[in-house]
């Protein structure tokens, strides 16, 4: 009879669970959705267009440090021989904004959900710099195949594994899992 007793407390207490991390999973992904379709509207544009000119201002600055002799204009990074312009898309927002909700629904305190927050986005911030810095080289001593393989195929998944970790050493540093050392 307790053994039994003990499985449907299992039982109700995994049904919980599960029911908080569907809530969890649908209010990250809805919120998500719904920002990534505002952002795209033309109100955003001269919001965005700050934020790229901005990426191309310190990518520039940093590709500078390491002797590309680079100027940035309009959100364009242009060096001798190649230019790279930074266009909707390359401001890293999507998975800035899936961090974002992902620590902001999160069952933390509020402490550790802003703690994550002023770490996490500017880790982000930084591997986007990363990001275009790495693929204006790759643009101006590689080819086009190169480039459009490191854009689209390994920087966007990489951008996605990045966000992930992030998350995951987050969330080991709430103190809703004791055990778990980061």
């Amino acid at each position: 009879m307790a053994q039994r007793k003990k499985e449907q407390e299992k039982g109700t207490l995994s049904r919980s669970f599960k029911k908080q991390m569907l809530i969890y999973i649908g209010l990250v992904s809805f919120c998500s959705i719904v920002s990534i379709i505002f952002t795209n509207k033309e109100w955003f544009a001269p919001i965005s267009q700050k934020l790229l000119n901005a990426y191309a201002i310190v990518s520039s600055g940093v590709l500078n440090i390491f002797g590309q002799g680079t100027t940035s204009v309009n959100g364009t990074i242009s060096g001798s021989g190649f230019s790279i312009a930074i266009k909707e898309g390359c401001d890293a927002l999507a998975p800035m904004l899936l961090y974002f909700y992902s620590v902001l629904f999160f069952k933390a305190s509020w402490r550790h959900k802003l703690k994550g927050l002023g770490i996490g986005l500017p880790v982000l911030a930084v591997i986007n710099i990363i990001r275009i810095c790495t693929l204006f080289l790759v643009g101006k001593y590689g080819n086009d195949v190169i480039f459009d393989i490191m854009h689209v195929d390994v920087w966007q998944v990489l951008f996605i594994i990045f966000t992930l970790i992030i998350w995951v050493q987050w969330l080991k540093r709430t103190e809703l899992i004791p055990n778990v050392k980061a």
